[in-house]
This record gives structure tokens, C-alpha cells and sequence, in this order.
């Protein structure tokens, strides 16, 4: 079975409980079986809602860690496509589906997801490299665009998913 078979199975668990309920030593929910909710998490939700049904492409060699970016992303509302462990596969994906942006590991088994990064640049997708690499270790030509660092951090990558709805107004940093 292919990699990118393997990983179409979706996410296997869901990470953490839901933001804002409390549970008291019996397990049930505080407040009479209703989750608390705060100023903090009625923001959070509706910035979920804002997140429900984007299309995410997620392309990342390393099978636990595309695991996890797929389960965060749809524990966020997104859908996703992928992922990807092979640059072709990604690239074909990218010309066939309407994406509203893109996860990338730089390195996929030793070949370079920049030619996929160009595509979406060009197509206006916005992305973000997920990657060990410094801006340093990158081509002069891709510095400029968001990097997440390795380790997944679930909170940063919900945070530039919801910067992708709004892409920059002008041609700077991103």
C-alpha cells in the first residue's frame, strides 16, 4: 500500500478535549454537564467556524508527523488533501483541486518541495513550510514565506492557518 494511501485513513485520535470544558473527579463536566465557556474560547470557536471547510493540502514525508498535522487541521475544521509524502503526487493534487492553502515540508526523502512552493506562489495559495530548517538554510527566494518549525505546534499552525484566510495586503514578508 502507498504512503499516501496509508495516510488517507485520517486522523486516528483526537488530541485533546474540547477547549473549555472541565471535568471534576468523576469525569463529568462541571456546571451540570455543561463545558465553560470563557470570553477566550467563544473567540476560538468562532475562529474554528472561520476555519470550517478550508481545503488544506498537507504534504510531509514523515508518516507520525503527517498524522498529526492532518488530525490538527481537521480538529480545526479544515478538510484535507493528502497527505503527500511524494512531490509529484502534490504537484498533480495541486493542479486538480481548489486549495485555500497548504502545509510543506521542505525536504520529502531528499527531494525539494520547491517546485510545488513555486506552483502555489504563482496560483496565489498561500502556504507555510514545515520544516527544521532556519531562513538561512533556505534558498534566497523562498525566505520570505512562513515557516513553522519541527516540532508541530498544533496553536501556531491553527494561527497561520487563520493569517491564510487573509493573505497580506501588500507584497512583503509573509
Amino acid at each position: 500500500m502507498a504512503f499516501e494511501e496509508c495516510l488517507s485513513f485520517g486522523p486516528a485520535l483526537k488530541a485533546r478535549a474540547p477547549a473549555g470544558c472541565e471535568l471534576g473527579a468523576s469525569g463529568q463536566a462541571g456546571n451540570g454537564g455543561e463545558p465553560h465557556r470563557s470570553e477566550d474560547t467563544e473567540d476560538e470557536a468562532g475562529e474554528e467556524a472561520s476555519l470550517k471547510g478550508l481545503r488544506i493540502l498537507v504534504v510531509e514525508d514523515e508518516f507520525l508527523l503527517a498524522l498529526e498535522v492532518e488530525a490538527a487541521l481537521i480538529g480545526f475544521g479544515c478538510s484535507v488533501a493528502g497527505p503527500f509524502a511524494k512531490l509529484a503526487k502534490a504537484l498533480d493534487a495541486a493542479r486538480r483541486l481548489q486549495l485555500d492553502g497548504a502545509v510543506l515540508d521542505i525536504n520529502l526523502n531528499g527531494e525539494m518541495v520547491y517546485p510545488l512552493a513555486e506552483f502555489l506562489d504563482r496560483a496565489g495559495v498561500p502556504f507555510v513550510f514545515l520544516t527544521g530548517y532556519v531562513p538561512s538554510d533556505l534558498p534566497e527566494r523562498f525566505r520570505h514565506f512562513r515557516r513553522l518549525p519541527k516540532p508541530l505546534h498544533a496553536e501556531m499552525l491553527r494561527q497561520i492557518i487563520l493569517g491564510m484566510r487573509c493573505p497580506p495586503s501588500s507584497s512583503g514578508p509573509r
